[in-house]
């Protein structure tokens, strides 16, 4: 069942003004410095609907290093894994190095950001899965529109 409240919710919060949103990118977290004072985490839809979900905690969170994994776009971010789900990869949170198979008893599985977040929201159409976390376009506005035919319109039943 599509999760329409969450849809609403992600939207809501990209439309904020302080809100950084980036349909390129995963997540990517960005540090004030003296010189750069205009910081912020910038995510697509699938990030902030991760970072909105209170049950769901992203890979880099449990280790000191940034992780990346080879293979994958560097953009590409991962969330820990819940019980009922298939990993797409296991973690060693001591160095944030990435497996295929839980060889060793420290590794965490984790699946990708977009598969939880399409969980979450309830998708099972790959098209509504597509238009949702892969369109790039910089348009608040048409992202909107895009939510609205998925789920419908915010205010109906």
């Amino acid at each position: 069942m599509k999760n329409k409240d969450m849809a609403f919710r992600v939207m809501d919060h990209i439309n904020q003004e302080d809100t950084k949103w980036n349909q390129k990118v995963w997540r990517v977290i960005r540090h004030k410095t003296p010189e750069k004072q205009d910081c912020g985490t910038a995510m697509c839809f699938a990030g902030w609907t991760c970072q909105l979900d209170q049950d769901t905690v992203w890979a880099t969170d449990v280790v000191d290093k940034k992780v990346t994994l080879s293979g994958l776009q560097s953009s590409q971010e991962l969330v820990l894994a819940w019980p009922d789900e298939d990993p797409s990869y296991y973690l060693d949170p001591r160095t944030g190095r990435f497996d295929f198979d839980k060889s060793e008893r420290y590794y965490v599985p984790v699946v990708v950001a977009a598969d939880r977040a399409a969980r979450v929201l309830g998708l099972e159409d790959s098209h509504d899965e597509v238009q949702l976390f892969h369109y790039l376009g910089r348009s608040k506005a048409k992202m909107q529109d895009i939510v609205c035919r998925i789920f419908g319109d915010k205010l109906s039943a």
